[in-house]
């Protein structure tokens, strides 16, 4: 067995990873929740990660951006935008293009286990237009079955600049679980972000200030060892709740133009999948690398 073959074998066990096609940020998305990952007798958790298909050539690209374009143009050309800025980013396992197969069935390996469909509207932006009273008679009338949110910075957008430390972020966001929980007629599954840093998505020639989207704050010290305790704060959250089914989503899966990813690099490897693993993956299991 190859070292590849054998890193698709291992990395089954995070069979809680789902990926979720979307071709941009919407209001509403359909999730494909995979499941259950066991963490205990009796206790399974579900995840699911976005994922971002901007990784292979197409002809709206071809024709806005040049013959051949995808997001790996702009992970090619990025660099530190300010002192200590950790670009560029490297993935591990290449520039792949994610419409061969092959590829794909690396990705599918490495987040497996597929399981039905739930539909799930992202809570950013509900705003009803005179279809429907407020957001949740809007979700009664389209028949939602939950709530969730796309990534942190939509609702706690960081006021630092260049940015502020993960763990300071985190801790905004996750205050802000249980509002959420409240706000919704439907089941809010909360989120965990990996990261956010926009900046590859910028003109790297120009200078970096806060001026609006790409150019926004960075999130730093996004460590495999952060985001493991961001998890660790979500399953207690989730744990203490006997009402619904211990859901979660993940942002993301390849945002790598924005800097939140699961897909491992050439600096933390697959930290941030054996970060996921380690908190909801079985327990004799937990500590291993995954190659």
């Amino acid at each position: 067995m190859s070292k590849e073959d054998g890193l698709m074998k291992t990395t089954r066990w995070l069979s809680s990873l789902a990926l979720i096609l979307l071709a941009a940020v919407a209001v509403l998305a359909v999730l494909v929740l995979a499941g259950p990952v066991l963490a205990g007798p009796g206790d399974a958790y579900q995840a699911a990660a976005y994922y971002f298909p901007g990784y292979h050539p197409n002809p709206q690209n071809d024709a806005r951006l040049g013959q051949g374009w995808t997001e790996w143009d702009l992970m090619r050309a990025a660099g530190p935008r300010f002192p200590g800025h950790d670009q560029p980013k490297v993935p591990l396992w290449g520039y792949l293009d994610e419409s061969r197969p092959e590829v794909f069935e690396k990705k599918i390996a490495a987040a497996a286990g597929l399981k039905g469909v739930h539909l799930n509207a992202v809570a950013w932006g509900v705003k009803p237009e005179g279809l429907a009273r407020d957001g949740n008679d809007l979700l009664e009338r389209l028949g939602f079955d939950s709530v969730t949110s796309y990534c942190w910075i939509h609702h706690v957008y960081p006021q630092e600049f260049p940015g502020p430390p993960y763990a300071d972020w985190a801790g905004r966001a996750a205050a802000q679980w249980e509002g959420f929980r409240k706000q919704w007629n439907r089941p809010y599954h909360p989120n965990v972000s990996m990261g956010w840093d926009s900046s590859p998505r910028t003109t790297q020639s120009d200078p970096f200030q806060p001026v609006g989207y790409p150019y926004t704050p960075v999130v730093r010290d996004n460590t495999p060892a952060e985001f493991k305790r961001a998890l660790k704060k979500l399953k207690a959250v989730l744990d203490a709740d006997p009402r619904g089914p211990k859901v979660f989503t993940i942002n993301a899966w390849n945002e790598w133009t924005e800097g939140s990813y699961l897909e491992p690099d050439t600096v933390h490897r697959l930290g941030y999948l054996e970060a996921l693993r380690d908190v909801f993956g079985p327990g004799s299991r937990r500590g291993e690398r995954l190659e």
